[in-house]
């Protein structure tokens, strides 16, 4: 068996597969659909196609589909021929090159059936699967054997069970196709399954697959309309598999660049497996990223405009990128137009909390074109404000990952640090971390105020350690556990350079100081150079009526106007989210 790459990214970065293996006619009549539906709603798939016979016209396709593919990547299986028409039946062979398939790459497979359209995002299937080592649904209630199993899609672990199963089902589905005089039966293949699986069932990890998966019903809310029973497409099913095909065959006029969550942040990681890439992709706050660019892109698709999504390395954006994808509008993550400026791209980001995004023209935070607008003086506080305030205190929502400490020590204000070398120090901030701790060391000590600093979550540098060690005093407390959320209870004030902390802080009424520039500078207390002590004790005269008032106005307008909250049930969906002024107009573009 060979496989090559003959479409899509030129990429091996994929830790699980599709797999098809069909007859020529069988992709002719299907082919489109299945490759086109991946490319446009989960373009994080390799997708592995296998013909079992020589249709030259299904071949040509598959060239001219691998010529059209964007965001998937997709291979042709080359496999021996040898063998009678039983062997070379797509029923039968598919077991087999699914088990050399898994030998060959060491990744796990989906093996999907002709017919089956793919409807939304498949990044969290290995992550829901990672304990199996095969799944498909299974009804062991149902009287005969041949309805007890459904194995339109089925998830194939690497393992020797794995192997050791498929080297069985295959002497299995041999001997009951042999029964029927030549005459192959998806009868027969169900039975030899169920059979295989009973007598192999006590040392294998079997999962009954999500019906969200392989849902015949065809559903709205699946990710995979499986073939539907007895053949029987519904209207719905047609029309949406002639929106794919006609969606796929169309030039993108905008792409929407998706970080890829699994291989690192703004390098790739040295050590990649899959239990790593897996335990990243769980991570609350990068499943919000995985929805971030469907959103936008379902936004733009509403009105009118042709859209991709192209899942890509932090690292790989950039002009030259851009240029390749001309002339498409890009919505680029996590960058800014200071960091390069190209006339085609719109920029989005993840912004203090976990599900707040942002889109503008110029980037994020104060680099966006809304930074420092006094318009939320004037806008009311929205309804939905209060409930949103109360939920996040109550559920102590915050971005990184938080471990408890017990009762924090006595303290007065609540410094939080950053992660040395973050975007927001490097672009947003007039000084440095070093010297942000050092202001507040010497503040402690002259006036006798308490100062808190906790380390960053992520923070993996030495530098917290270095400032303990140099700084630990009586008003210079350094911790590394705490709720963030406790301490900010517990504090009289809030000090930051730009920190997400910042806005928390916000919601909880506390008198929030900044050192740099943040999202929210224009609703709490600037630090100027030497200014903390008068800056503090402006702070802490203001009533707090005027305060909180002046913070859930500036809250309500950030969170409900300016960014897109991904956990609501009503989101603004106006084209001002989208940076973009209007649908383009020019000839030929829609």
């Amino acid at each position: 068996m060979q496989f090559s790459r003959i479409g899509g990214q030129a990429t091996e970065d994929h830790f699980w597969q599709v797999l098809l293996v069909c007859s020529g006619e069988e992709f002719l009549r299907h082919g489109e659909v299945l490759v086109g539906s991946c490319d446009m709603a989960a373009p994080e798939t390799r997708i592995m196609v296998c013909l079992t016979d020589d249709v030259p016209q299904a071949d040509a396709l598959l060239t001219r589909i691998a010529d059209r593919c964007f965001g998937v990547a997709l291979y042709r299986i080359t496999a021996p021929m040898a063998g009678g028409a039983i062997e070379r039946d797509p029923r039968w062979m598919r077991w087999r090159i699914a088990g050399a398939l898994l030998a060959a790459t060491r990744l796990p497979v989906l093996l999907v059936s002709p017919g089956t359209l793919v409807r939304g995002s498949l990044a969290a299937l290995a992550a829901e699967l990672q304990s199996a080592d095969i799944a498909f649904g299974a009804r062991f209630s149902r009287p005969k054997v041949r309805n007890r199993v459904i194995t339109n899609v089925v998830w194939l672990g690497v393992n020797d069970r794995v192997q050791w199963f498929l080297r069985e089902l295959d002497r299995s589905i041999g001997y009951r196709f042999a029964r029927r005089d030549g005459a192959a039966s998806n009868d027969a293949e169900k039975q030899a399954v169920y059979r295989t699986l009973v007598r192999c069932g006590r040392l294998l990890r079997f999962v009954n697959l999500p019906s969200r998966y392989a849902d015949r019903d065809q559903r709205p809310d699946s990710l995979i309309w499986a073939p539907p029973r007895h053949g029987e497409v519904s209207e719905d099913s047609r029309d949406h598999a002639e929106d794919v095909v006609c969606a796929f065959w169309a030039e993108p006029d905008v792409v929407v660049l998706a970080p890829r969550q699994d291989l690192g942040t703004k390098t790739k990681l040295a050590d990649n497996n899959i239990k790593t890439r897996v335990k990243r992709l769980a991570r609350p706050g990068r499943i919000y990223w995985r929805h971030a660019p469907r959103l936008i892109a379902a936004m733009l698709q509403r009105d009118g405009r042709q859209v991709r999504i192209l899942p890509v390395g932090q690292w790989d954006i950039g002009p030259e990128l851009l240029d390749r994808l001309a002339p498409a509008d890009v919505f680029v993550p996590h960058t800014l137009r200071a960091q390069f400026d190209h006339p085609r791209a719109r920029y989005y980001m993840q912004e203090l909390l976990p599900s707040l995004f942002t889109q503008d023209s110029d980037g994020w935070g104060p680099s966006a074109r809304w930074s420092g607008s006094r318009a939320f003086e004037t806008v009311p506080v929205d309804r939905r404000f209060a409930g949103f305030a109360q939920a996040l205190r109550d559920g102590r929502i915050t971005k990184a990952p938080q471990k408890d400490g017990g009762a924090p020590p006595a303290f007065d204000v609540l410094a939080p640090l950053q992660v040395p070398g973050d975007d927001a120090l490097i672009h947003h901030s007039d000084t440095t971390l070093e010297a942000y701790v050092t202001a507040l060391v010497a503040f402690g000590q002259t006036t006798g105020t308490r100062v808190l600093f906790k380390r960053h979550p992520y923070d993996r540098s030495g530098f917290f350690r270095e400032m303990r060690k140099a700084h630990s005093s009586a008003t210079a407390i350094f911790v590394e556990t705490g709720h963030v959320h406790d301490l900010i209870g517990s504090a009289k004030a809030v000090v930051v350079i730009n920190s997400g902390v910042g806005f928390e802080a916000m919601l909880y009424g506390k008198p929030v100081l900044s050192f740099g520039r943040a999202a929210y500078d224009a609703a709490v207390t600037p630090v100027r150079p030497g200014g903390l002590a008068d800056a503090y004790r402006t702070a802490l005269a203001e009533p707090d009526a005027a305060r909180t008032a002046r913070y859930d106005r500036f809250a309500s307008w950030y969170v409900y106007q300016i960014g897109m909250k991904l956990d609501e049930p009503i989101l603004n969906l106006a084209w001002d989210r989208l940076a973009l002024a209007e649908p383009r107009t020019e000839p030929g573009r829609r």
